[in-house]
């Protein structure tokens, strides 16, 4: 099976997600908020050669990685351009830095993805490759948002990781495969779907009481001033302890990891607002249909998970509520937000509007340690993407056992001190759905649970570098054969 190429690309529509995104960016160019990052840490005897052939595999599989935007007219579009060889290029920090300065590897690592996209240029994926050892090197991947998502950055790990140990183990490449679905193919058939009234009037009328009806605005105990916006991040580790706890919850209720960490989220926001009617922003992996799996692009569905809390709520009744909610979303997560936005004359891009005012997200993978061989990788998830200007923002990776986080703020709202004391909180929350789960959500309105508990120690949760993960990697040790 060969690969169709076609000279000059091939063009396809935009999805309406791109077209709001080209707006924000175009707004204030030249910015790298809306990079995507990865990168992986690789152990052993590494041979590049065989990882360039692996990229370029991956680059021929999936035809988002070569994709860049265009105008016509008034419409935005996508080209598609042919595979062309893709060279990796080794940056060995050795000479400069000495063996093993994960230090400045990480210096490195924070040049290399804030380095800004032109949507127009291309490409919009880069990846880059450091070599801090003589068995220790860090694959930096970087996509803009426009061509990407969380899940297609750990799709393209994976594929590269498949066809790197099938030529080190068999002497070639995978057979090519092509796309059963490629992203431009979706965006072609999304705007053909909306377009038909037949298809969207049920999700119309599912998605009229979220959007139809006023949103109050929330109002947090702590704001300092509604005045501008000035955005403060605090990065942090979720003790074992907690992971435990999770895992014992989704166990006994039936729910998924995302459903009790965002019912504990629910939760926060109604301690530190004591507004009942609260509406949370959250990504969806927007990938429902049979062949969409494994496609990379920008995918991700957005949509508003809105929630009553009653006071006399216990902790185990949130989370059922928030489970059946979350189903129905799921259900009708079909139609993009931006759909919704039109057919409800929603202000999308309005900083001051309660629809997006606060937002939750969990990725959730398989544990970040893989094998190669010859040698092991470790891969970390340290997204670059800091998005519009909300109040609050937790972002939450699970990677196994090893769960990390970001609380992005508006610094107009809240000091660094609150974000420790509001992790704290969100800790003792999904700390109590485990251990009290009959407790009443008005409990967390009690000034003495005020902004957490000395249950946990934010010195050892907090991750000082800018990175969400340390390079604390143990050497590799090379074993003679026995």
């Amino acid at each position: 099976m060969m690969y169709e190429i076609r000279p000059r690309g091939e063009l396809f529509p935009s999805t309406m997600g791109q077209c709001r995104l080209w707006d924000l960016t175009n707004r204030n160019p030249g910015e790298w908020e809306d990079n995507l990052n990865s990168i992986v840490a690789l152990h052993g005897p590494f041979e590049v050669p065989i990882l360039e052939l692996a990229v370029n595999w991956v680059l021929c599989k999936h035809s988002a990685l070569r994709t860049v935007m265009r105008t016509r007219g008034e419409r935005l579009i996508q080209h598609v351009r042919p595979p062309r060889f893709k060279t990796i290029r080794e940056v060995d920090l050795r000479p400069e830095h000495g063996e093993g300065n994960f230090a400045a590897a990480e210096q490195a690592v924070l040049a290399a993805i804030r380095v800004p996209f032109y949507m127009s240029h291309g490409p919009l994926w880069r990846f880059k490759l450091y070599r801090v050892a003589e068995f220790e090197r860090l694959l930096v991947m970087t996509a803009h948002h426009i061509v990407s998502d969380g899940i297609s950055m750990s799709i393209v790990w994976a594929d590269i990781q498949h066809a790197y140990a099938q030529f080190v183990e068999r002497g070639q490449l995978p057979a090519p495969a092509v796309e059963p679905v490629s992203f431009g193919r979706f965006a072609q058939w999304q705007g053909q779907w909306t377009a038909e009234r037949r298809h969207t009037d049920r999700y119309r009328a599912y998605w009229a009481p979220t959007y139809s009806t006023p949103r109050p605005r929330l109002v947090f105990e702590s704001a300092r001033t509604d005045a501008d916006f000035e955005g403060g991040v605090m990065k942090f580790r979720l003790p074992a302890e907690l992971e435990r706890r999770v895992r014992e919850v989704r166990q006994a209720e039936g729910a998924t990891n995302f459903e009790v960490t965002l019912a504990a989220y629910f939760i926060l926001i109604f301690s530190l607002t004591g507004e009942h009617d609260i509406s949370v922003m959250c990504p969806l992996s927007g990938r429902t249909g049979p062949h969409a799996a494994d496609v990379v692009g920008r995918l991700i569905a957005t949509h508003l998970i809105r929630l009553r809390l009653h006071s006399g709520d216990t902790l185990s009744e949130t989370l059922h509520t928030v489970c059946y909610r979350v189903r129905q979303v799921l259900a009708f997560q079909d139609v993009p937000f931006e759909w919704l936005g039109t057919a409800f004359g929603l202000a999308l891009n309005d900083r001051n509007n309660p629809l997006d005012q606060v937002r939750f997200s969990l990725e959730d993978f398989d544990a970040g340690e893989s094998r190669l061989p010859h040698g092991g990788a470790t891969h970390y998830e340290i997204g670059g993407h800091h998005g519009p200007r909300r109040d609050l923002s937790l972002y939450m990776r699970a990677r196994g056992s090893q769960w990390v986080g970001t609380m992005q703020y508006n610094r107009r709202r809240f000091q660094p001190e609150d974000a420790r004391r509001i992790v704290a909180r969100y800790c003792d929350v999904l700390l109590a759905m485990r251990d009290h789960p009959d407790a009443p959500v008005a409990q967390w309105l009690d000034d003495a649970h005020a902004y957490g508990s000395p249950r946990f120690n934010l010195a050892t949760m907090e991750v000082p570098g800018a990175l969400y993960e340390k390079f604390t990697l143990e050497p590799y040790v090379k074993r003679d054969a026995a």
